[in-house]
């Protein structure tokens, strides 16, 4: 009650955390953070991309062209969804690339349904923080295997 917070989503109220991640080509996670669910999505980018260059894909939540300038800065080009309320007029490549996006959606949805994330019961944060850290642990053990 102390640490988790209640935020309005496109889809509706919900309270707790969020978790953001960065995948490579492979899917496998290489960075995560967990916050509060009223933290601006946009805040943990730039750590969770410290130490990287390339091409990255995100959610609309991500959307800043503050953000994006500085990461151009670093060497990352910074692709993110249109918002709902945004033209959606996208070039061949834009929409090449955010099919590319899709597939990093799929991690969230192996991770939430086949290792338990989507109806979290934990009783503690200790608990909350075990029942994520497996889930993980589990997504990458998978992603080891099968993925080679």
């Amino acid at each position: 009650e102390k640490i988790a917070s209640r935020k309005k989503s496109t889809m509706s109220w919900f309270y707790g955390f969020k978790l953001h991640t960065t995948c490579n080509e492979n899917r496998q996670i290489v960075a995560l953070q967990v916050t509060t669910a009223s933290v601006d999505d946009r805040n943990p980018v730039l750590n969770l991309l410290k130490n990287l260059n390339g091409t990255v894909w995100a959610d609309a939540g991500y959307i800043s062209e503050k953000l994006q300038k500085i990461l151009a800065k670093n060497g990352i080009k910074f692709i993110a969804a249109p918002r709902k309320n945004m033209k959606k007029l996208m070039t061949r490549m834009q929409r090449l690339d955010m099919k590319k996006r899709q597939s990093i959606k799929q991690v969230f949805s192996v991770i939430k349904t086949r290792f338990g994330l989507n109806c979290s019961l934990a009783r503690s944060i200790d608990g909350a923080i075990s029942m994520l850290m497996s889930a993980i642990m589990w997504y990458q053990t998978k992603t080891l295997f099968f993925n080679s």
